[in-house]
């Protein structure tokens, strides 16, 4: 099921256009057969560069799926910009997707992994007898 679309338009030489339009299908989620864990997907696709591109994204939880895959789709046509052919969004560059952050995004891997492991030696933890009166 599409979600959301976003139509660009690609200047080819000799000031020629064409569009370029960018589609995001729903989160899918999925079990791992052998983990047992959840996890989320998400599909974007990108026609008309030279090729038809489509990649599938996940995601702890939806969310996350698709904010991963619209990230992935502006890293993917940033570079299509920089090394083939300029693309404009709505008259003007840029193309208007999340921007990737390395930094941001491993501060937040850290968070996450330490709150994972507080959250499980908590939720583990034995419990202790309640005192005798």
């Amino acid at each position: 099921m599409l979600i959301a679309k976003r139509d660009l338009t690609r200047i080819r030489p000799r000031n020629k256009v064409s569009p370029v339009t960018v589609s995001f299908g729903a989160a899918q989620q999925r079990v791992d057969a052998s983990t047992a864990a959840e996890a989320w997907s998400c599909t974007f696709q990108i026609v008309g560069l030279d090729i038809t591109i489509t990649r599938t994204v996940e995601g702890s939880d939806s969310l996350e799926a698709i904010h991963r895959a619209m990230i992935l789709a502006g890293i993917v046509l940033e570079h299509f910009a920089k090394t083939a052919d300029p693309l404009i969004w709505d008259g003007l560059p840029g193309l208007g997707f999340p921007a990737f952050n390395e930094e941001e995004y491993l501060k937040d891997q850290r968070y996450l992994e330490y709150a994972r492991k507080r959250a499980k030696a908590e939720h583990y933890q034995p419990r202790r007898p309640k005192p005798s009166p």
